[in-house]
């Protein structure tokens, strides 16, 4: 389901056994219409094996349409009883949609809120090259405070460190 072969799940989940067909069909109905997961995350009982469904299609629906993405975590996350990491997981996934330009104030500010909760790297950084681009020098050092100490360590990083520690002593 993760690669999109929607046709590779349902060939397998024909192969499941009889008792497990209402999962089986679930499954097929989610990975033709990711749009469901919603309904897919109240129908069906909180397992991994669920939940892990659930994301993928929710990475889905996050691609297409960020906004319901984002306002969807909350209900999922009661349907699905996810841990705080799983919601984390969930909310990443967003913010990676909502780096753009054409975001409003709200969904800037809960962007952010995600990102400063993240243990994502990646994230961060690419939140980093934003206020960059932005010019944005007060976010440039929040997002640099916020990476690794590893991730810190990058030549890229050091460099402007180095130019914001310049800054404040002139």
């Amino acid at each position: 389901m993760k690669a999109g072969n929607t046709g590779l799940v349902t060939v397998l989940a024909g192969q499941m056994p009889a008792d497990y067909q209402t999962i089986a069909s679930a499954i097929i109905s989610l990975a033709n219409n990711p749009n469901t997961v919603l309904t897919f995350a109240r129908t069906t009982g909180a397992t991994d094996f669920t939940r892990q469904m659930a994301a993928v299609a929710f990475a889905s629906v996050a691609r297409q349409d960020a906004e319901n993405a984002r306002l969807m975590i909350p209900s999922l996350a009661q349907a699905q009883q996810l841990n705080e990491d799983q919601i984390q997981e969930l909310r990443d996934i967003v913010a990676w949609r909502l780096m753009g330009n054409d975001v409003t104030d709200e969904q800037a500010k809960w962007r952010d809120d995600a990102i400063m909760r993240s243990q994502s790297t990646s994230l961060i950084e690419r939140r980093v090259r934003m206020a960059l681009g932005t010019g944005d020098r007060r976010g440039l050092n929040t997002w640099l405070a916020r990476l690794p100490m590893e991730a810190k360590e990058k030549d890229e990083w050091r460099y402007w460190q180095a130019d914001l520690l310049l800054e404040t002593r002139t």
